[in-house]
């Protein structure tokens, strides 16, 4: 009996850690389509001049839907840190904004077709439109990818699966040179760099690179 107790444990607990993998239909990825891995953070920092909002600094992220049919996403976020001015989203389809920290927030459903990439247009506006100066600081965002499902008979969604989840750092703070991009989540050492063809670099270069962590993880990171 035993014996049965701990084999029926061992399958429930098997099911339960499958049912907390990730769901990749969904990925974050760059412009160049490179996938940014989940729990990663990704730093933004280049400024540009939005036509509706003001100087903003965009996050530079797309998500894809890496499968071959249609598919329902949502994204969850919030905002841990600001120092003023505002954050925006505009994904899947309708635009949200925050100018302080939340609880975590639901940006709705939307469809993406198969193999699609789209624009996440999340950014921290750090001037709007008739500021005197712009905002100076830091903005922390928590972004989490939902894979949805049509409930049957209704217009109604709910959560297939959850995706990546990485933290987004805006930054006006003086920081525009060195790595930008992803770095693994922790502020983990790094020890070694990787050419994307696997030779060992002595230093990260210019472009993408392959870094390898103390704990052994692996992270991909663009230096501009």
């Amino acid at each position: 009996m035993k014996k049965l107790f701990t084999l029926c444990a061992a399958i429930v607990m098997g099911c339960m850690a499958a049912s907390a993998q990730t769901d990749n239909t969904f990925q974050f990825v760059d412009k160049d389509g490179n996938v940014v891995a989940d729990g990663t953070t990704w730093h933004a920092y280049e400024k540009e001049n939005d036509i509706f909002y003001g100087t903003i600094i965009p996050s530079g992220l797309y998500v894809k839907n890496t499968t071959s049919e249609t598919a329902n996403c949502s994204l969850d976020f919030q905002v841990t840190q600001i120092s003023g001015s505002r954050f925006l989203i505009c994904y899947p389809k309708n635009c949200t904004s925050n100018s302080g920290v939340t609880e975590v927030i639901s940006t709705g459903t939307g469809e993406q077709l198969a193999n699609e990439s789209k624009d996440l247009q999340a950014e921290w506006v750090v001037k709007p439109f008739g500021a005197d100066a712009e905002t100076t600081g830091t903005c922390t965002v928590t972004l989490q990818l939902k894979v949805m499902q049509q409930i049957e008979g209704t217009f109604q969604y709910e959560i297939k699966a959850y995706g990546p989840k990485i933290t987004v750092v805006f930054h006006n703070d003086g920081t525009t040179d060195g790595i930008s991009g992803a770095e693994a989540a922790g502020g983990k050492e790094p020890v070694a760099y990787y050419s994307v063809d696997g030779r060992r670099l002595g230093v990260a270069q210019k472009g993408l690179n392959i870094v390898k962590y103390a704990d052994g993880t692996t992270a991909k990171v663009v230096v501009r």
